[in-house]
């Protein structure tokens, strides 16, 4: 997909590529930083995406954990949900979450890097060691609203 030179949607003016200075966003446990994000901007700073599809394209290469290192834990039980290793299937202990760092560079096409990083309540599985986070529903619930969170902070657009 081409970046598109189209002027402003907001003001007409012409639009150039910029790389932002690190931007984040939080929601509940989880806090991501963007470091490196590439926008279109006017003069009068109006900014929008690269692609439109950004925020999806990021998001994808997160939650592939042979890109970005992240499992999720599945949830089972039909009354009482208990928390699955992502790797082995066995029962994740109970308890209150460690926290960890993630860090991915996502490269695209004609812009540089993207890298993401990712500060997360983490379960880790006595038996194979991963640490993974203690439901996949937080990668929808937590870390795609966190990435909505820091775009938002950065006042970008999807113009």
């Amino acid at each position: 997909m081409a970046i598109s030179q189209k002027a402003c949607s907001r003001c007409s003016k012409p639009v150039s590529m910029q790389t932002l200075p690190p931007i984040s966003g939080t929601e509940g446990a989880y806090k991501l930083v963007l470091d490196g994000v590439s926008v279109m901007a006017c003069a009068e700073n109006h900014k929008r995406f690269v692609y439109p599809d950004l925020a999806m394209r990021l998001m994808d290469q997160v939650a592939n954990p042979d890109v970005s290192g992240l499992y999720a834990a599945t949830q089972r039980g039909l009354f009482k949900k208990r928390a699955y290793c992502a790797k082995c299937s066995i029962e994740l202990p109970a308890g209150k979450p460690d926290s960890k760092d993630y860090r991915v560079s996502v490269s695209l096409a004609d812009i540089p890097p993207v890298v993401v990083t990712l500060s997360a309540p983490v379960l880790k599985c006595a038996q194979c060691g991963t640490e993974q986070l203690p439901d996949t529903d937080d990668l929808l619930k937590y870390v795609f609203k966190a990435m909505v969170h820091s775009f938002r902070s950065a006042e970008i657009h999807a113009q």
